[in-house]
Formats: C-alpha cells, sequence, structure tokens
C-alpha cells in the first residue's frame, strides 16, 4: 500500500472520465475500494486521505463536482 499509488488512482480518477463514473456510480466506499483495488490501485483510506488534503479545492470541485467522498 503506498502514498503513491493514491496519487496515481487520483490522476486516472481526473483524467478517465469512465473510471471516474464507474466510482460515482459505486453505491458504497466498499464498492468503491472494490472498483480502485480491481484496477490494481492498493492504498489504504489514510493513504488516499493524504493525497486529497494535498488537492486544491478548485481540484476537488473538478473531479467530484463538490463531493470528494464520491470516489471513495
Amino acid at each position: 500500500m503506498s502514498v503513491e499509488s493514491a496519487q496515481q488512482f487520483w490522476e486516472r480518477v481526473k483524467s478517465d472520465k469512465e473510471f471516474a463514473a464507474s466510482l460515482a456510480a459505486a453505491k458504497d466506499d466498499q464498492e468503491r475500494h472494490g472498483v480502485a483495488t480491481a484496477a490494481g490501485y492498493d492504498f489504504t483510506s489514510d493513504e488516499l486521505d493524504q493525497v486529497r488534503s494535498q488537492l486544491t479545492d478548485a481540484e476537488l470541485e473538478a473531479v467530484a463536482g463538490g463531493s470528494e467522498a464520491d470516489y471513495y
């Protein structure tokens, strides 16, 4: 598990609308985690939080339409 994997995950969420949509369509955190894991990402919630804390409000807004929880 790594912060690097969480960073790669966020980059993909920002650049791959289909991937982002599959995460947003997941019914809960467990299902979103499954989508991320199936795509080859391996990180903890704490590592993802660390990456999210480094993003600007504008970046979060662009990725999640204001709801970062939609992605994990």
